[in-house]
């Protein structure tokens, strides 16, 4: 089953229903959105359940479906099965590269998992933010925590005073959403993906067969500037969407909308034996760049970097330059 970003599915812990009573329904509207930019390929699974049920259930919908440039993933609106008062696990894995339906906390290589817990409130919709972070990659938690946005394991249990909020329901230290690296949510949950595809999303890069500007160990380019990593301090967030990148301390949330991590721009700034690879959320030193949707980056090399059968090109989304097949 797919999620619709047209229309909200409806399900009642597995099941529909129907409201019947004059009196206001009680229901949860989940919200999920992300900071990871999409690429194709990507999913991202619902799965709605009584505590402790979750982690080995079948996910109750998922959304293949792009997301725009505010990161909103789409919604589901979730109601009680029996008791209006019940409590209620949430889990959404966004799978990078691999089927979300596979990860797992034994097996979270390349998964995004989110959880939360809380109860309905009989007669009333509770909003329920969910954020996926580009932090959290391979971070899987135990089944009552979940990953917040410095890639940390908090408990996954809602404050139930924070739902009263503006923002919605949260977990204690989760950040606003205009202070977490998310746009604002414009208050629809009927938008479509079509509606927020960005304009001019392929740019043209140096030609491949130039070098780059040589190493600088230590040192990132961050679009306008560059950023220092050689004391662990800082790190580079660089937006594609808006063409900026900022440094800023390690540890800290980037600031503006859809965020990469940069923590290198070359194999200079890994360790002896590792290379600097291009995931959906990161730059990162690995032991190889064989993953799906894992590219090594020639950004200051050039085409030294590539192998024979690949071409060092710039990226769709558009400043950094990655091996790619010709």
């Amino acid at each position: 089953m797919s999620l619709g970003r047209a229309s909200p599915l409806v399900v009642g812990a597995l099941v529909v229903a129907l409201a019947v009573s004059c009196r206001s329904p009680t229901q949860i509207v989940i919200d999920a959105r992300t900071n990871v930019v999409f690429r194709d390929g990507m999913a991202v699974t619902f799965t709605v359940g009584r505590p402790g049920e979750t982690e080995a259930a079948r996910p109750s919908t998922e959304t293949r479906r792009p997301w725009g440039p505010d990161g909103s993933v789409g919604s589901l609106v979730v109601v009680p099965r029996n008791a209006n008062d019940a409590p209620l696990a949430v889990k959404l894995v966004l799978g990078i590269g691999r089927d979300p339906r596979d990860c797992s906390v034994a097996n979270p290589e390349r998964c995004i998992i989110a959880r939360r817990r809380l109860r309905y409130a009989p007669h009333d919709r509770l909003d329920l933010p969910v954020t996926l972070y580009a932090a959290c990659e391979g971070v899987p938690c135990t089944e009552d925590s979940t990953c917040n946005h410095l890639g940390q394991c908090v408990d996954a249990s809602v404050d139930p005073a924070s739902c009263d909020g503006p923002t919605g329901c949260s977990v204690p230290g989760d950040p606003p959403l205009t202070d977490g690296g998310l746009a604002a949510p414009d208050g629809s949950i009927d938008a479509t993906a079509e509606d927020a595809t960005p304009d001019g999303a392929s740019v043209d890069a140096a030609d491949a067969s130039e070098g780059g500007t040589g190493p600088t160990p230590g040192r990132v380019d961050c679009v306008s500037t560059s950023c220092d990593l050689s004391g662990g301090g800082t790190k580079c967030c660089y937006y594609p969407l808006e063409a900026r990148g900022e440094c800023i301390p390690v540890g800290s949330p980037c600031t503006g909308g859809l965020a990469r991590h940069v923590l290198c721009d070359d194999n200079a700034d890994c360790q002896a034996g590792s290379t600097c690879c291009a995931t959906a959320s990161a730059f990162a030193c690995n032991s190889d760049c064989s993953g799906p949707q894992t590219a090594k980056v020639c950004h200051v090399a050039g085409q030294a970097a590539c192998s024979a059968s690949e071409t060092c090109k710039g990226e769709p989304t558009g400043h950094y330059r990655t091996c790619s097949p010709p």
